[in-house]
């Protein structure tokens, strides 16, 4: 469970609280969404990394083999 435990976080609560029912939902499925977008953009960052990883390796083993063989 995500807890956020600043005068941030307690102002949000203490406006959903004095929100409707339906109105509090729309807001806190809003927060999901964007909380989810945010998890796939990370995860999609750490792919490009790891992506990066691999191929600056491939470039260093291929200098390597281009400077062995002259």
């Amino acid at each position: 469970m995500l807890v956020i435990d600043t005068d941030n976080g307690r102002d949000f609560l203490e406006v959903l609280g004095r929100m409707s029912p339906s109105d509090t939902a729309k807001i806190v499925r809003f927060v999901l969404d964007v909380i989810d977008t945010l998890k796939a953009t990370e995860n999609r960052v750490k792919s490009k990394e790891m992506e990066i990883e691999c191929l600056m390796k491939s470039l260093d083993e291929l200098e390597e083999k281009t400077n062995g063989e002259t």
